[in-house]
């Protein structure tokens, strides 16, 4: 995921040298005027996809650190769910039949 996170990095950096060569109308020899448009948008595209990839790997992978946060968040929801079931058994009225 660090890789990721240098990639996007990269890669925003990259938008905003375009952006900036667009700004302040520094060009290469035999660049045509729309190229760093065109560079900026692809870069900002490919930096937000490679985010959203990267964003969403983050909580399906479990790193070393994010294993015991992991675990304490499913021991919490299990306490949870059973202080729900717990409660609606408490205060549930109770039902006595009588036959007669």
């Amino acid at each position: 995921m660090l890789s990721l996170d240098v990639v996007t990095i990269f890669l925003a950096m990259l938008a905003f040298h375009w952006v900036g060569q667009d700004w302040f109308g520094l060009a290469l020899p035999g660049m045509r005027a729309p190229h760093p448009q065109i560079m900026a948008i692809l870069s900002t595209c490919a930096c937000m996809l490679v985010a959203m990839v990267n964003g969403s790997r983050r909580f399906d992978d479990a790193t070393r650190v994010g294993m015991p946060e992991a675990v304490l968040r499913w021991l919490v929801t299990q306490q949870i769910i059973t202080a729900a079931e717990v409660s609606a058994v408490v205060t549930s009225p109770i039902r006595i039949r009588r036959e007669l």
